[in-house]
This record gives structure tokens, sequence and C-alpha cells, in this order.
């Protein structure tokens, strides 16, 4: 199995294990909030050091792309910092409280787009990196990062739709996922060679199914925060 597979395989599903999972488990065994303290420790240095890590795969010569990279990780390290301590703020007060409408706003506004905003655009320096590197990958690595596919999908998704940005996202998503169409087509890319874009290119379905699924469901893109009150 290629290192970056494996990279793929730790990310996808560390994410979901360390967020969704305990949210879940809050919601089920109504137990004290525990999913702020896993993402601060666990979530946070995974998604950072698990990008960096493929970033060194790609060697990108391209200081463009360096740039690029740097400035969307950099866009993501302050809207999670941003957004972790003000949610922690605002969870401490009441509405009508002094300083209530600013907290919210850097949590729940500028915390979320910049985070989601730095998350995304990361995805896209590494897929375009990935063109400049090709990597052969087995049979057994295809499906693997099909599978890994679906609970980091899962993680965009519901982050979306939580972080109210959905509507700025899903379209993103179609785009992302149209020109990777594409470029596979047009151009005769392989994905086994391209594994990165591979993943992301089935994560991109699994975030619009289960966006679109949602939507359906509830009728809205109501935050699951409000439906299941935790």
């Amino acid at each position: 199995m290629k290192r970056i597979t494996e990279l793929l395989i730790i990310i996808s599903f560390g994410l979901f294990l360390g967020l969704d999972l305990p949210f879940i488990l809050e919601i089920v065994f109504r137990i004290p909030p525990i999913a702020d303290l896993c993402d601060i420790l666990f979530v946070f240095p995974l998604y950072l050091i698990g990008t960096y890590s493929i970033f060194r795969i790609f060697s990108s010569k391209s200081p463009y792309l360096q740039y690029f990279y740097i400035l969307s990780i950099g866009l993501f390290v302050e809207g999670h910092g941003m957004h972790w301590a003000a949610n922690a703020i605002h969870n401490s007060m009441s509405i009508g409280e002094r300083g209530f409408p600013l907290a919210y706003f850097l949590d729940e506004r500028l915390g979320h787009i910049l985070l989601f905003t730095g998350a995304f655009l990361t995805l896209i320096s590494l897929c375009l990196m990935q063109n400049e590197r090709k990597i052969n990958i087995e049979k057994n690595d295809k499906i693997w990062l099909i599978i890994s596919s679906i609970p980091f999908g899962f993680f965009l998704s519901i982050g979306f739709i939580e972080g109210q940005v959905i509507y700025f996202f899903l379209p993103a998503t179609i785009i992302l996922l149209f020109f990777l169409s594409y470029y596979s087509y047009k151009l005769k890319i392989k994905f086994g060679e391209e594994p990165f874009n591979l993943f992301v290119f089935y994560a991109s379905i699994v975030i619009i199914a289960l966006s679109l699924l949602y939507f359906l469901i509830f009728g809205s893109f109501i935050e699951p925060s409000k439906i299941f009150h935790f």
C-alpha cells in the first residue's frame, strides 16, 4: 500500500472518529460534551499534519502552488483557532449578555468561513500538486481510497451544514467534481495514477449525496446541533 493511501485512510477515519463519533455519543448517551476537546487535541493536528505530509510527498516545484497550500492551511489554522476559542466563550454566555453578538459572529460566522475555506482550498491545492506527481497505485489502494472517502465526505458534509456554510460549499463541491471529471475525461488522465484526486473525486460525490439526502429528510439545512440539541 502506498504511503499516500495510508495517510488518507488515517486522515479520513481519524476525522470521523475524532469529531463525528463524539457528537454521536453525546446525542445517544447524553454524556457531557467531549467533541470540543477531541477537536482541539486530535482533529486539528490530524488535518494539519496529515495534509502537510501529503504536501511533502508531492514536493511541488511550483512556488505558486506552495504558496497556495501555505495560504490555505494558514486560513484553516486561523479559522479553527478563532472558532474554537469563540465557541467556548459563546457557549458560556446567554443571549443578550454583553459581548454575546461578537462571540457568536467570531464563532458561527467568521470562524467557520475561514476554517472551511482554508480546509477546502487545501484540498484544491493538493489536487493541483497531484497533477505534477504521478503515483501508480495498486487495485487494493483504489478500493481503500474509495472506502475512506465515505467517512471523509461525511465529516465535511456535516461540517458544512453545522457550520452554516453549506450554501457556499455545496456548489463549490459540485464545481470541483465537475472539474475533476472533465480533467480526467478530456485529458485522459487515469485516476489510478493520481490517488489524491481519486480520493477527492469520490469524497465530493459523498458530500453532494449526503447533503441532498439531509435536505430531503429535514426539509432544510438546519444545523444538526439544533435538531439533536448538543
